[in-house]
């Protein structure tokens, strides 16, 4: 048999939908909330747990080619965290009437 059984890929997948939750409505919430940095935060921790659950699920659950795009699959993710978390950074609103007046 090749992959895994139907019900552990229903599960699998229900896990890396909540994962994609957790990584993308903080950022909508930091979008909206003008920059507040706490949301770029919370989304880099889901962005990590992404790329956590596709590697340890890659290298325990899945077999052949499927490895290998769980592994990738997880380093985008993982990438496209910290340039989010990075990007938020930059444009770190001010916290005191001193640093908006700069």
């Amino acid at each position: 048999m090749v992959g895994i059984s139907p019900n552990s890929e229903r599960t699998r997948l229900i896990i890396l939908c909540l994962l994609d939750l957790l990584a993308g409505i903080p950022l909508v919430l930091f979008l909206w909330y003008r920059q507040d940095i706490v949301f770029s935060k919370v989304s880099l921790g889901g962005f990590v747990l992404y790329f956590l659950y596709q590697v340890v699920s890659g290298l325990a659950q899945l077999e052949g080619t499927s490895t290998m795009i769980a592994l990738v699959g997880g380093s985008v993710y993982l990438g496209l965290g910290l340039a989010g978390y990075y990007f938020a950074k930059s444009y770190e609103k001010p916290s005191t009437q001193a640093e908006m007046d700069q």
